[in-house]
């Protein structure tokens, strides 16, 4: 299983469980190899989502003033980022 089926697959089951109201990811861009942020509210919405190498954008910037609970695809260097918000 690839890395954008794992995503894919637990966002789903995060959203259909109820335990997030929000995924935020990535999705591919309109120019060829980019990436740009996806906002995932719906199960089917989740087969937007990617992981490549074209997955660069720092996504913490989205977490600012959340009120719903959100789940984000992170990378080492955002998880560190995630970590000093608390």
């Amino acid at each position: 299983m690839s890395a954008t089926d794992e995503i894919r697959q637990l966002a789903k089951d995060l959203l259909r469980k109820e335990k997030v109201e929000l995924v935020i990811g990535y999705e591919r861009g309109t120019l060829p190899l980019r990436s740009r942020p996806a906002f995932v509210r719906t199960e089917a919405e989740a087969d937007r989502l990617i992981w490549d190498h074209w997955c660069e954008a720092d996504l913490v910037r989205y977490l600012h003033d959340r009120e719903e609970k959100t789940a984000i695809v992170a990378k080492a260097c955002d998880v560190r980022a995630i970590i000093s918000l608390q």
